[in-house]
C-alpha cells in the first residue's frame, strides 16, 4: 500500500487558543485538522474556537492532548475520570505513566511515521486497575507539516473484551463438550472414549499429560488410558485416591505445586522423578457412584483457573455417563454372546455321542469367541489326568498346542490350575498370570518355555462335574487378544463346563446302553434259536401222532393234538418276532430291495389273512389304486409288515366290523392304508404303540395276545426300506395305519 500522507493544518494565529484548529472525531473516522475561519481579532478567534472547546470539554470520550515531545498538555474530564490522574499529576508526564514505556514508544513511533495510530492496549489506572483501552490518536500539524500536538481519544472496552473473552471461553467449552459428545456417540469401545477424553483435556486445559483411572471390582483405581506417563510412575501411584470409595459427593482436588503439598508427601519422590510440577484430580461420577478419576498433569507448578476446571468437570460428567452406558452395553452384549454361545454349545454337544469329539468341538467353539486358548483334561477317578484337547486362536501355535496335549499334561499334585481344580472340584480364576506362577506350574525348562509361549494373561479353570463326580477340567485362557478374565466371566465358564460334562456323561451312558442293548439282542437271538428247536420238535411229533403213524388216534385225542399244534405255532410266531426284533435292533436285517408290483403283494396278503377275517366274521374290502403301481422294497419284508398291520386290525376289530386295505400313489411314494372299525387309539398313545413291548391294553383281562413287538418291528423294517409306518386314529371310530414306501 502507498504510504499515507500526513494531514496538514494551516499555521495557527498567534492569538488562537490551544485547541484552535483541532477537532475530535469518532475513533472510526479519520481525524482531519480543521481550520476555523480567519478572524482579525483575538476575541473573534476565541469565539470561533468556542465550539471546538466545548466538544473537547464535554465529550464522553476520554481525550488528551500531548505536545510534540509527548508531554501532557491537557485532558478532558472524561479522561481524568478514566485514568484517575488530575491535571497537576499529569503535568510534565507522558502517557508512559499508565501505558508503560515500551507501549508509549511504539505508539509515538507510529504517530511520527503515519500521523495516525489506532490500536487496543492495556492501560493501568492510578489506583492500579488494568483496563483494556481502544486508542485512536492522530497528529495535528502546521502548514509546514510539522506536528503541533497529538490528540488521543480513549475508550474503555475492558468489560466488552471480558464479556467477549467469556463468550469465547463458553464457546470453546461448548465446542469441546460437543466434540466429546459426538466422539462418545460414535465410539465403538471404551478405549475410543478414553482417547477422545484425553485429547480434549490436554487441548482445552493445555495440560502436558493426562490419564484415566477406573475403579476395579475391589474398588481400587487402575490406569486404563494415559498420555506421557512412565510404567514406573503408573505402578507407584496406581490405587491412590483422594476420595473414599463411597464418597457421595467427591469434588475436584487441585494441586498447584505437587512437591509442596504436604498431603502428597509420600509421593513427592515419584513426582520429582516423573517431572510433575502440578496436577489435578477430577472425579468421574455417575448417578452418585464414583467410577474413577481424570488426572491432569503439568510439568511446572501452576494454578488451574475456574473456567478450565469447569470444562474438565463437564468432560468428566460426559465421560462418566458414557462409561456407564458402554459398560451396560458391554454387559448386555456379553449376556447375548453368552446365551448364543450356550445355545451353540448345547446344539454342538447334542450333535455327537463321541465324548472326545464333543470336547474337541467345544474348544473350536470357545476359541476365539471367549478365549485365546482352550484346554480339556480328563481324570480317571484314581488321580491321573489326561489331556484330551488343546487349541489356540493363533494358527501359529498349532505345534505348541500339540506338544501341550501330547507331552505335558497336568500333574495330579500340581499347586494351581487343572490339578488343583481336579482335586477340589471347585473353579479357579487367575486374573493375572505372573511369571512366578508359570515357574510354579512348569515341570521342566521346556515346559516353562511352552507356558511362556502361550502368553497367558489370565485364565479360568472350571471342573467337569456330573452326578457329583469330577470327570475333568475345562481351562480357558486369554492373553494375546488383550482381554482379561474377571469374576463376571466365571459363571459362563462354569455353565459351559457343566454342559460339556453332561454331554460326556450322556455319551458314556449311551455307549453303556448300546453295549447292554447288544448283549440283550444277542441273548434274545440265542434264546430264540434255542427255543425254536424244541418247539419245532413238538410240532413235528404232534403231526406224526395226528397222522396215526404211532397208532390209532381218537377224535378227542385229535382235538387235543390240534390245540397243541395251535399253541406251538403261536409260540413259534412269538419267538420269530423276538428273533426279528433282535436282528433289527442289532442292524443285522438283510434287505433285498427290488422293484415290487404292489397289487401282487396286496393279493398275497389278502389270501394269508382271509382265514382270520372269516373266522371272526368281519367284512373285508380291497380298494386297489393304480394296478401298475410299483415300489422299491424287500418283497418279503413288505409282506411281513402288511401282514402285521392286517393281523392287528383283525385282532382289535369287533365281529361284524370291517377291515379295509387301500393303496394310493404320489410322485415319489406308494401309500398303503390298513383301516379298521375298532375302538381307536387315544391321542397320547399314538407314538407309544410303536415302542417295543408296548400294548394298547396291558392288564390281566385283555382279550388280545402278543408280545407288543409287531408295530415296532413293522416301523423299523419300513424305515430300513426307506419308508415309514404312521397312524391316525379317533377313539371310537377306528384307526388307519399307513405303510409308505419309495416309488420305484
Amino acid at each position: 500500500m502507498p504510504a499515507m500522507r500526513p494531514n496538514r493544518v494551516p499555521p495557527a494565529d498567534p492569538g488562537d487558543p490551544p485547541l484552535a484548529g483541532v477537532a475530535a472525531g469518532p475513533p472510526s473516522a479519520p481525524h482531519t485538522a480543521v481550520r476555523p475561519p480567519r478572524v482579525t481579532s483575538a476575541a473573534a478567534a476565541e469565539r470561533a474556537a468556542a465550539p471546538y472547546r466545548a466538544i473537547f470539554v464535554n465529550s464522553t470520550e476520554a481525550i488528551a492532548i500531548v505536545d510534540p515531545d509527548g508531554g501532557y498538555l491537557e485532558q478532558n474530564a472524561a479522561h481524568e475520570r478514566l485514568m484517575g490522574y488530575s491535571d497537576e499529576e499529569l503535568r510534565g508526564r507522558t502517557p508512559a505513566i499508565h501505558l508503560g514505556e515500551a507501549e508509549f514508544q511504539s505508539i509515538t513511533a507510529e504517530l511520527r511515521a503515519t500521523g495516525i495510530c489506532r490500536r487496543e492496549c492495556v492501560s493501568r489506572t492510578k489506583d492500579g486497575r488494568r483496563l483494556t483501552i481502544e486508542l485512536s490518536s492522530f497528529a495535528v500539524r502546521d502548514v509546514m507539516g510539522e506536528p503541533v500536538c497529538y490528540v488521543g481519544i480513549k475508550r474503555d472496552v475492558t468489560e466488552q473484551r471480558r464479556a467477549a473473552a467469556e463468550l469465547r471461553q463458553k464457546f470453546d467449552e461448548l465446542q469441546a463438550v460437543y466434540r466429546m459428545a459426538e466422539t462418545v456417540a460414535r465410539a465403538g469401545a471404551l478405549e475410543d472414549i478414553y482417547a477422545a477424553a484425553l485429547d480434549e483435556l490436554q487441548h482445552a486445559l493445555h495440560a502436558d499429560r493426562a490419564s484415566v483411572l477406573l475403579c476395579d471390582e475391589a474398588g481400587v483405581m487402575r490406569f486404563v488410558a494415559w498420555r506421557g506417563l512412565s510404567e514406573d510412575y503408573r505402578g507407584a501411584v496406581e490405587g491412590h485416591s483422594p476420595w473414599a470409595p463411597d464418597d457421595p459427593d467427591p469434588q475436584p482436588v487441585l494441586v498447584p505445586d505437587a512437591l509442596a503439598d504436604p498431603s502428597l508427601a509420600p509421593l513427592h519422590p515419584v513426582f520429582a522423578r516423573e517431572g510433575i510440577g502440578a496436577l489435578a484430580f477430577i472425579p468421574l461420577v455417575d448417578a452418585g457412584r464414583l467410577l474413577g478419576k481424570f488426572m491432569i498433569y503439568f510439568d511446572a507448578p501452576r494454578a488451574i483457573e475456574p473456567p478450565a476446571l469447569r470444562l474438565a468437570q463437564a468432560i468428566a460428567s460426559h465421560i462418566a455417563v458414557a462409561i456407564t452406558r458402554k459398560r451396560s452395553e458391554t454387559v448386555l452384549h456379553e449376556r447375548e454372546q453368552a446365551h448364543r454361545l450356550l445355545a451353540e454349545a448345547g446344539a454342538l454337544l447334542n450333535s455327537s455321542l463321541d465324548s472326545e469329539e464333543t470336547l474337541h468341538s467345544i474348544t473350536r467353539l470357545v476359541v476365539p469367541a471367549i478365549a485365546d486358548w482352550c484346554l480339556v483334561d480328563f481324570t480317571d477317578g484314581q488321580g491321573a489326568i489326561q489331556r484330551i484337547a488343546a487349541m489356540s486362536a493363533d494358527p501359529a501355535d498349532a505345534a505348541l498346542a500339540r506338544q501341550l496335549q501330547r507331552f505335558y499334561g497336568p500333574l495330579p499334585d500340581g499347586p494351581h490350575g487343572v490339578s488343583r481344580v481336579a482335586r477340589s472340584g471347585r473353579s479357579e480364576l487367575m486374573t493375572e498370570v505372573t511369571d512366578a506362577l508359570l515357574v510354579a506350574l512348569a515341570r521342566d525348562e521346556d515346559h516353562l518355555a511352552m507356558l511362556r509361549g502361550m502368553r497367558m494373561a489370565s485364565y479360568v479353570c472350571a471342573p467337569l462335574v456330573t452326578r457329583g463326580r469330577t470327570i475333568g477340567v475345562l481351562t480357558l485362557a486369554v492373553g494375546a487378544s488383550g482381554r482379561r478374565y474377571t469374576a463376571r466371566d466365571l459363571p459362563l465358564a462354569e455353565e459351559l463346563a457343566r454342559r460339556a460334562a453332561m454331554a460326556v456323561d450322556n455319551a458314556r451312558l449311551y455307549h453303556e446302553a448300546q453295549e447292554a442293548n447288544r448283549a440283550k439282542s444277542q441273548f434274545l437271538a440265542t434264546m430264540s434259536h434255542e427255543l425254536r428247536t424244541p418247539l419245532n420238535a413238538i410240532g413235528g411229533y404232534a403231526e406224526l401222532l395226528q397222522l396215526g403213524i404211532r397208532g390209532p388216534v381218537t377224535d378227542a385225542q385229535r382235538a387235543d393234538l390240534a390245540r397243541i399244534q395251535r399253541s406251538q405255532k403261536h409260540l413259534l410266531g412269538l419267538i420269530t418276532d423276538l428273533l426279528t426284533f433282535a436282528r433289527v435292533e442289532a442292524g443285522r436285517v438283510e434287505l433285498h430291495r427290488e422293484r415290487v408290483a404292489v397289487e401282487e403283494v396286496l393279493e398275497d396278503v389278502q389270501a394269508l389273512v382271509e382265514p382270520q377275517i372269516v373266522a371272526k366274521g368281519l367284512r373285508y374290502r380291497l380298494e386297489g389304486g393304480d394296478p401298475g403301481a410299483t415300489c422299491l422294497a424287500d418283497r418279503e419284508k413288505m409282506q411281513q409288515v402288511l401282514l402285521n398291520l392286517l393281523s392287528n386290525a383283525v385282532k382289535f376289530t369287533s365281529p361284524d366290523g370291517q377291515v379295509t386295505l387301500a393303496c394310493e400313489t404320489s410322485s415319489d411314494a406308494v401309500h398303503i392304508h390298513v383301516r379298521d372299525t375298532g375302538p381307536g387309539i387315544p391321542p397320547h398313545k399314538l407314538e407309544a404303540i410303536f415302542e417295543p413291548f408296548v400294548q394298547l391294553t396291558n392288564n390281566l383281562t385283555r382279550v388280545t395276545e402278543g408280545t407288543g413287538l409287531g408295530l415296532s418291528i413293522s416301523r423299523e423294517l419300513a424305515r430300513a426300506m426307506g419308508g415309514d409306518v404312521t397312524v391316525c386314529s379317533e377313539p371310537g371310530r377306528g384307526s388307519t395305519f399307513t405303510l409308505t414306501l419309495p416309488a420305484a
